[in-house]
C-alpha cells in the first residue's frame, strides 16, 4: 500500500525537499541522457530543524516593466532628443564623459533647488510606479544547517507472490 506525499507533515516535505533538491543537482552530472524506469522501496531517515517565519509584504521592484518606463519617457521628449539619446546608446564611444560630467556638474552649481526639486519629483514619480508592485509572501522557510536525510536501506519493489498448486498435489 502507497500513501501520497502529501499525507506527510508539511515540515517533513520542507526537509526533504531542500535536502533531496541540493542532493539531485550534485549527482545530476552523473544521469545518463534517456529515460530512467524506476521501481524501488526507499526508507529515509530525518534528522533537523524547519523555522518557518512570518508573513510579509515585499516590494517587487521587477514588476515596474523598465522597457514601458523607458518608452514612456521617450514618447514625451522631441524627436532630436529622442535621435540624440538612441545615437548615445548604440554608439558609446561618441560620448565624452568628461564634457557630460562637467555640463552635469556646472548644471548643478547653477541652480540647487531646481535640481532638488527636480530629484523630489523623480523620487515621487517613480514610488507612484512601484506602488503597485507590493507582493504578499509566505514567511520564509530554512532549515538548519545540521539537518540531514539519510538513506536507511533501499529494495526493489515487493512483488507479489505467484504460488501454483496442481490439482495432483491437492
Amino acid at each position: 500500500m502507497t500513501t501520497s506525499l502529501n499525507t506527510l507533515d508539511p515540515a517533513v516535505l520542507a526537509l526533504l525537499g531542500k535536502q533531496l533538491t541540493a542532493a539531485a543537482k550534485v549527482s545530476r552530472k552523473d544521469l545518463a541522457v534517456g529515460t530512467h524506469s524506476l521501481d524501488c522501496d526507499v526508507t529515509l531517515r530525518l534528522d533537523g530543524t524547519v523555522k518557518v517565519g512570518e508573513v510579509y509584504t515585499q516590494r517587487v521592484v521587477a514588476k515596474a516593466d523598465p522597457w514601458a518606463l523607458l518608452a514612456t519617457a521617450l514618447s514625451k521628449l522631441n524627436g532630436v532628443t529622442v535621435k540624440a539619446i538612441v545615437a548615445g546608446a548604440l554608439d558609446k564611444s561618441a560620448l565624452d564623459e568628461v564634457s557630460i560630467e562637467a555640463i552635469a556638474a556646472e548644471s548643478i552649481a547653477a541652480d540647487k533647488d531646481k535640481t532638488n526639486a527636480l530629484k523630489t519629483r523623480a523620487a515621487t514619480a517613480i514610488a507612484a510606479v512601484k506602488a503597485p508592485t507590493l507582493t504578499t509572501c509566505n514567511g520564509k522557510v530554512t532549515t538548519s544547517k545540521d539537518s540531514a536525510v539519510s538513506v536507511v536501506s533501499t529494495a526493489p519493489a515487493r512483488q507479489a507472490e505467484v504460488v501454483i498448486v496442481s490439482e495432483e498435489a491437492a
